[in-house]
């Protein structure tokens, strides 16, 4: 587990432990439909050791055992911690921001956006196993019409799809309007998408249309929701702007572009 900042004791600085979000293990569990029993059959311990390990009962968890759950819940250990300092290297919402640039990048192609968003929800809901869902609105991107992607868990899988529509719906106005006034939307379920009722679903402005972040019932305990699905719009922002360059360029100029760009990282990094 990560280290938190020193803390000083009068004499010398001494490292506090960070807190271990016991509950984000529970979250996970449930998100991929796994019983306890069928954890701790995985882990190869007793149901009595993960009941104590979900209620936080264990002080001081064996690295090893929260490794192997991690695996097996597919969740990254920071996300088992609570955030340090926003300039700390491994705080998980830089790490997450970091893949998902990484996504557009690699996926970013304006054709290939709903695979990227099944690409970013999957590491996305490793660092925060409330979010259950992503969706791109987009009302007036160059060249095409209004157009509407997502991925959201589903029986413990991601799925992901596109879906187009000649006139707007009343949920897609509403999201329009809200759009067009530039205003967040928290709210109870996802009407635009039939079948689909998360708990919660946020949709944060953009430049081109709404960024919809949809999570379990437990996000609700969460303090830092609205901060973090705004700096998540940030880094769609910028993603979307990098796809847009991409509209109508060859395979080939796609790859020198990104080759490219990887060069110029890696220099920066030597």
């Amino acid at each position: 587990m990560t280290l938190s900042k020193p803390k000083s004791n009068g004499h010398a600085d001494v490292w506090e432990a960070p807190e271990f979000r016991s509950e984000r293990l529970v979250t996970a569990r449930r998100r991929l439909g796994m019983s306890q029993c069928e954890l701790a059959l995985r882990l190869q311990v007793d149901q009595s050791t993960v009941s104590r390990l979900e209620r936080g009962e264990m002080q001081s968890p064996p690295w090893k055992l929260v490794m192997q759950a991690c695996v097996h819940l597919q969740l990254e250990p920071q996300a088992l911690v609570d955030p340090d300092d926003e300039q700390t290297t491994c705080r998980p919402l830089s790490i997450v921001r970091a893949r998902i640039s990484h996504h557009f990048l690699y996926f970013g192609s304006f054709n290939r956006l709903p695979e990227m968003l099944h690409h970013c929800l999957h590491d996305m809901s490793h660092i925060r196993p409330t979010l259950v869902g992503v969706s791109l609105l987009l009302f007036n991107w160059p060249s095409a019409a209004t157009r509407q992607c997502y991925s959201h868990w589903q029986s413990g899988q991601v799925s992901f799809a596109e879906r187009r529509e000649g006139s707007h719906s009343a949920p897609v106005q509403r999201l329009q309007e809200l759009w067009q006034r530039g205003e967040t939307s928290q709210r109870k379920g996802r009407q635009e998408l039939a079948g689909w009722n998360p708990p919660i679903s946020i949709d944060v402005p953009m430049t081109h249309g709404m960024l919809g972040l949809d999570f379990s019932a437990e996000e609700a305990e969460e303090t830092d929701t609205a901060f973090w699905a705004a700096r998540m719009a940030e880094t769609f922002e910028r993603g979307l702007a990098l796809a847009g360059e991409r509209i109508g360029r060859s395979t080939e100029e796609d790859l020198y572009d990104i080759t490219a760009r990887l060069t110029a990282i890696e220099q920066r990094l030597k």
